[in-house]
């Protein structure tokens, strides 16, 4: 059957993210979705046939990367840009005009998107294999597979069918294990998202006192030095809004002043408390932190920024004391392993 070239796919392939949200697809997924989008039935094509879709969405991929249609913010995720949504629009309007490969001067709104290490300009002249939606190893994306795809007994780059048969089984696997391992990280992101909000739970029924003596103790668990006392009495501090000290670095000594306030998680620290902590460190000579259950204003974050005051909310809080297992155990230590390719190279049958 006859497989749809790079020039085709490009749109259908755009389409896919169109919704302006990040995606992370595998080489898998996106086949049938461009697939779906262009009609074609891939129960109906061969392993070989497969694969030169592969290639071409590829090639697709490299196009739509090139001219600033799709960006990858980061490892395993790709998104529209601006231009790509004003191209997607402009052609499927004017669909049955013939498509100009030209360069799009780069929307500089999405320059965020496009400053990723992965970005690369492509080297017309010589092209090489370029990864997919984290593609381990990218399959080849000869320049003549376009050509080759249209004929009616397309010429393979291969010494045999079952060569062809095994490569696509062996990406294919590859793919899978690559979903599972994302399966897992999923599972464990939401769990210790659940995990926080217990522990932002359990810290919001504390007395106003103890909060600001777990601060204290949490600071101290990551490494800071902490003014014996100081976490007790105000007197320590010469201020009853300064409710502990500790020293950013050992061998300068430069003190920071720790305001620990036990607002509810919904309510929002504004400027004018803010201010206050500002004054209470005006004669100190020091830096500041100010630590809380609830958020902070965008004035408050403003002023604290101009002052050089550390702000810790509470979603931060919980996010220290789970990473620095304060307060927190661990119950079980799960091992991720994969197949040592190099040690089972050693055992090759000869």
């Amino acid at each position: 059957m006859p497989i749809p070239d790079a020039k085709e796919i490009r749109l259908p392939l755009l389409e896919a993210f169109k919704d302006e949200t990040p995606h992370s697809f595998s080489i898998n997924e996106i086949l049938e979705i461009v697939a779906e989008n262009l009609g074609v039935s891939l129960e109906e094509m061969s392993s070989a046939e497969k694969t030169a879709f592969k290639n071409n969405i590829s090639e697709a991929q490299k196009y739509l990367r090139k001219n600033k249609f799709l960006s990858h913010p980061s490892k395993n995720i790709y998104m529209i840009t601006r231009a790509g949504l004003e191209h997607l629009e402009s052609e499927l309007k004017v669909n049955d005009e013939p498509e100009q490969e030209q360069e799009i001067p780069v929307d500089f709104s999405e320059q965020e998107f496009l400053d990723a290490p992965e970005e690369e300009v492509v080297n017309d002249n010589e092209p090489e294999p370029e990864e997919f939606l984290d593609q381990d190893d990218p399959i080849d994306t000869d320049a003549e597979s376009e050509e080759a795809n249209e004929a009616e007994e397309p010429e393979q780059n291969f010494e045999s069918q079952e060569e062809i048969t095994a490569e696509s089984e062996n990406y294919e696997e590859r793919e899978d294990n690559l979903s599972e391992t994302h399966d897992i990280e999923n599972v464990l992101k939401k769990y210790n998202e659940k995990l926080a909000e217990t522990v932002l739970e359990k810290t919001a029924a504390l007395h106003q006192d103890t909060f600001r003596a777990l601060v204290m103790d949490l600071l101290s668990k990551m490494g800071y030095r902490v003014f014996q006392n100081a976490r007790y009495t105000n007197e320590a501090a010469g201020s009853d809004l300064i409710h502990g000290v500790i020293l950013e670095d050992k061998a300068e000594m430069t003190p920071i002043y720790i305001q620990a306030r036990k607002l509810s998680p919904e309510k929002s620290v504004g400027k004018a408390d803010m201010q206050d902590f500002v004054d209470a460190l005006a004669d100190k000579g020091g830096k500041g932190l100010f630590a809380t259950l609830g958020t902070f204003s965008e004035q408050a974050e403003i002023c604290a920024n101009d002052e050089r005051i550390m702000l810790i909310d509470g979603k931060k809080l919980a996010g220290l004391m789970i990473s620095h297992n304060f307060c927190v155990n661990t119950e079980r230590i799960f091992e991720l392993k994969s197949i040592d390719e190099e040690s089972f190279s050693e055992y090759k049958n000869s």
